[in-house]
Formats: structure tokens, sequence, C-alpha cells
């Protein structure tokens, strides 16, 4: 049983969860979650050295890595399979007790209190590995950073001279300073270009314009009540008309102000967990996750502002601390497949999974052709309360989605039979319960062959370079899942993926699935018969990106290349490349 009571330093109600038993008080403290909230893994590799904060990452392939702060550097950790935690790199770095870790594009800049800079680590080799890139030393120590990615700038906290520093990703393994900002600084968030700065001592949250980031100008200012403690940090709802706010003192809340108008600033509603220490909060959707030191994780539902609760809990420090610096420092509820990471002082590592009633989104969606009439789906389950999942497929890219069949709670596959032959199809899988339906898992496609048959479909490919596994055979195997990958480019660097149809064929059409925004932005489509003298059926400029269906008129070849001059990307990647 739990009580409220009211009261606090501002108006409104101050929830405080009490327990009116002893025996109350244990059954809940060895309980160490609710029943909507869900252990997935936990990791506590480095026990005796000890935990911070981290951040969380997606890789393009889609795979998901915690990134944990250690007091002795930074573990990069494959949290893609559950069941199967693997830390993939660890990157040294000065012993601290505060490292703070975010990403732009596929690096991670980490900082810790305790000098040496600024690191930049390199992400896009991984599954495989991650490589320190660079060091930044414009500055030794800083205590958190926000890092901007709709603008490539990232923010730091600073000094009593220069409370944040403002840095430009333009090349992101050399940062540039191009300003700073503000009174004081311990915490700062953006948004639409809007730095929300938590001014420490001042107890108090100064809102900035920052649409140019070296001259940032103060908007307003949010004050944390009569009485205020320390401004520690604070997040907006999505559309920025409301704010939350913590204070690092024992019994200060975590407040919600309605800032939609600056002149009007408003306080709404406040939470606090049953040790009365909240550390961090975080908004996604209509849920706050607060990192509450012992109290572990606690997920506030925040849709009404005038009357925010507790929707669920994980504690990841169930022993009673009474109000000491323990437990969970920082979450990251962020990934697209429901994954929930909290970081724990002590024990490191976990991943949960909150059921807000209906079920969470499918993702990995695979599909393959494995027939002229066949495609074969596969995909992944997220959720733990699905009644079942409804497939939908439409026919070409400007097709109309449709509902194809339904399948029972934790299949993961579906045949998909009955098809056209050299037909393209697509398809999106969401799962459903008495609640809801979940949203659409990612999009994949399939042709099927026959009629106009894929003639490079598990022929010999070859390329000029490749990274690690991702060999040219990943894009003849009639898999959309798959993919091939170049080494390293520069913008125009050559790169040519080839395939051997064997004997001479008469061939008119060539289909290049390209994957994400890894495409040639100039290539040509050429054809030879003895792999020596090649001649230019199509040239395409300029690229960009998708499927593309090259049409030519019939010609007879054996080898058949995509000859790339101009990349998008650090490398090009290619889903399927198809010849008919």
């Amino acid at each position: 049983m739990v009580d409220r009571r009211k009261g606090g330093s501002v108006p409104g109600r101050m929830r405080v969860v009490l327990f009116v038993t002893i025996l109350s008080f244990s059954s809940i403290v060895l309980a160490q979650g609710s029943s909507n909230v869900t252990l997935l893994a936990q990791r506590n590799q480095y026990p005796s050295t000890g935990y911070s904060d981290g951040w969380g990452y997606t890789a393009p392939d889609g795979r998901e890595y915690a990134l944990l702060g250690v007091k002795s550097g930074t573990s990069i950790i494959d949290i893609t399979d559950t069941g199967n935690l693997r830390e993939v790199a660890f990157i040294s770095g000065n012993l601290s007790s505060w490292r703070e870790i975010k990403t732009y594009q596929h690096y991670a800049y980490v900082v810790n209190e305790n000098g040496g800079g600024m690191q930049i680590i390199d992400l896009s080799n991984l599954p495989n590995s991650a490589s320190l890139a660079g060091t930044y030393t414009g500055f030794l120590t800083s205590h958190n950073i926000w890092i901007d990615s709709s603008t490539g700038v990232l923010y730091a906290e600073g000094n009593s001279t220069q409370p944040v520093r403002v840095l430009s990703l333009g090349t992101p393994v050399s940062p540039v300073q191009i300003g700073f900002f503000g009174v004081e600084c311990h915490d700062v968030y953006v948004l639409n270009n809007r730095a929300y700065v938590s001014e420490g001592n001042r107890g108090s949250v100064g809102i900035y314009d920052v649409t140019t980031p070296g001259s940032a100008v103060r908007l307003a200012t949010v004050n944390l009540g009569a009485s205020p403690g320390y401004a520690h940090n604070a997040w907006t709802t999505a559309d920025a008309n409301f704010l939350l706010s913590t204070e690092e003192n024992t019994s200060k809340t975590v407040k919600m102000w309605n800032i939609a108008d600056f002149n009007n600033i408003t306080f709404t509603d406040d939470y606090i967990g049953p040790e009365l220490l909240p550390h961090n909060v975080y908004v996604n959707g209509s849920l706050a996750y607060v990192a509450h030191y012992s109290d572990g994780l606690r997920i506030v539902n925040i849709s009404n502002p005038n009357n925010i609760f507790e929707a669920g809990y994980y504690d990841t420090y169930p022993t009673p601390a009474g109000g000491q610096f323990v437990g969970a420092w920082g979450a990251y509820p962020f990934f697209t497949s429901g994954k929930i990471l909290i970081f724990d002082m002590q024990t490191g590592l976990y991943v949960v999974r909150f059921e807000t009633g209906g079920p969470n989104p499918p993702n990995n969606l695979n599909a393959t052709a494995v027939s002229s009439s066949q495609i074969n789906l596969t995909w992944q389950d997220n959720s733990i309360n699905e009644t079942g999942f409804k497939i939908e497929r439409k026919t070409g890219s400007g097709g109309t989605y449709t509902e194809i069949a339904s399948v029972a709670a934790d299949v993961v596959s579906y045949p998909d039979t009955g098809r056209a032959a050299g037909t393209t199809y697509f398809y999106r899988v969401r799962a459903f319960n008495g609640s809801g339906n979940s949203g659409y898992s990612n999009e994949a496609s399939a042709t099927t062959p026959g009629g106009s048959v894929n003639l490079a479909l598990n022929k010999p490919a070859s390329a000029s370079s490749t990274y690690s596994t991702y060999t040219p055979a990943r894009a003849v195997d009639g898999s959309t899942g798959s993919f091939w990958r170049s080494g390293t480019l520069s913008s125009n660097t050559i790169v040519w993926l080839r395939v051997d149809l064997l004997s001479a064929q008469t061939i008119s059409r060539v289909v290049i699935k390209w994957r994400g925004n890894y495409y040639a932005k100039q290539y040509l489509v050429q054809i030879s018969n003895d792999n020596v003298s090649w001649t230019t059926v199509h040239n395409e400029n300029p690229g960009n990106g998708g499927t593309d269906s090259i049409v030519f008129g019939a010609i007879s070849a054996r080898y058949v290349r995509v000859y790339m001059t101009l990349n998008n990307k650090a490398s090009e990647r290619i889903n399927e490349f198809e010849v008919y």
C-alpha cells in the first residue's frame, strides 16, 4: 500500500510514496520491478571499478548498443540479442567517477571530470570493433554534454568563464569551438534551436535561442520554486510546451512546468520516489524516465501535466539506502525496439522493457523471395503481451498497403504464397492485443524471380574492396536483410561491384537496392563478355539511393558491374544487385 501526501515549496501536489508498515516496505523492496517492467538482461563486468552514466546507439544495420561509462573508460556492449550481451570494445580513459557520453553520426563523444579532454570513438566498424578516433583538448574536463544532431553542434558544460561551450562537429573528428554562453551550467539539453540550461546553484533553468549557436540569446528563466535545490537537469516534451526539471537534493521533486508562454511559466505537478532523491529525467512521448539513484528507474506518466503519476519501475538498488548517492545514475529510453537501458553506479548495465498496455512494435523485418510465387518474412518480437501480429503488403513502391494475414503471439515468420513472378512486393508488420495495435516495423521488400528471372541470384560476385564479412555474395543472395559493404572511401574514390553470370546471357534490366544513405551519387552500369573490355549501358547522375531499376536495350553479356565514381557516405552498401 502507498499513501500520497501534499506539500512542497511550490503550489500543487507533491507525490511522495510512504510505506505504512514495515511488512509492506519489505515486500516492495524485495520486488525489484513492477509487473509491467521486465528485466531482459544485466551485465556487471567491472564491479570493483564502478560505473557512471551511459547512452545508447543504433547502428545503420539496426543493431543496438549500450555505451556504458565505467570509471576507467567506456564499455561498448552489443545488446541486440538480450540473451547474449557482448562487449565489443573497451576504450580506456582517465580514471573518473563521472563519465558522460553522447553520439553523433557514427561517433561517440566521451567527457569526464578528471582531465584528458573529450574522447571521440569511431563506431563505424561495429559489430566487430570500435576504436578511439581522436581526442579533443580544447577543454580538458566537462561534466555533461549534449549534441544537437540536426545541426551538428555539441554543447558542453564548461566553467565560470564559459558556462556552456559551443562546438561545431562539421568535421566530426575535429570539433571546433564557435562560442560560449550562459551564467552557470550543470547540464544542457537542446531541441529545435532552444537550449535548456540547468543552472546549478542558481536553482533555475535558463532557456536560450541557439538558432545561431555561437550567439545564444536568453529568452526566459524557469525558477524552480521559492526555495529551490541544485538545478541538476531538464528535458522537454516533444512539442516543447512542457519542461521537467530535477534538483539533486533529498526531498526535491521532479517538477513539471508549462513553458508554452514564456511570460507566464507555471508549475503543473511533481513526482518523487520512495527514497526521495531523483537524479536525471528523460522524456519520450507521454512518459518521463527518472534515474532515481537508490530507487532505480521510475517511469512516470506525464500525459496529463496536471496529474502525473508513476506508471512502472525497476529498482536496481533494492536495499534501503536512506538518500545516499547510489544506484541508478542515468537511463536511455530511446531505442525503437522498446528496450530501455539503466546505468547503475554499483552494478552496471540493466536492459529492461516497459509494457504500456499496447504491445511494442516488432523490428528487423526481412523479406526473401524463395521461388517465383513465394516470399518468406521474418521479424523480431519486441513485446511480451501481444495477441499476435498483423502482416500488410503492397505491390510496388507506389502501391497501397492492405492487411493480408495475422499470426499468433510469439510467431516471427510468415510465408506469403501465390505471388506473381517477376514482381516486387513491400511488407510491414505490427503487433496487436486487446489494447490496440503497436507501431509498424521497418519496411522490407523482395522481388519474385521467374517471368523476369534474376540471373545474378547466388552467382559469383566480387568487388574492388570489401569491409569485414560484408562480402559481395551478400548482394546477390536474394535477401534484403544482408548487404555488401565496401571498404572506407573518400567521396570520389572509385569502387565497383561485379557479378559473373557464368555464361553469356541476354539482359535488359538491372536493379540496385541501396542500403539507407550509403549509395553512389554517380555511377555507371557496365557489361562485358571477357571481364576486360567494358561497355556502359547506363549513367546515373545524380543518384539518390533507394531502389534503382535500370532498363536498357537487350544485350548479351556474361559480366555486369556497377561502377561507382561519387560516394554519398564513407562506404557503399548494396542490399541486392539483380540482373534480368
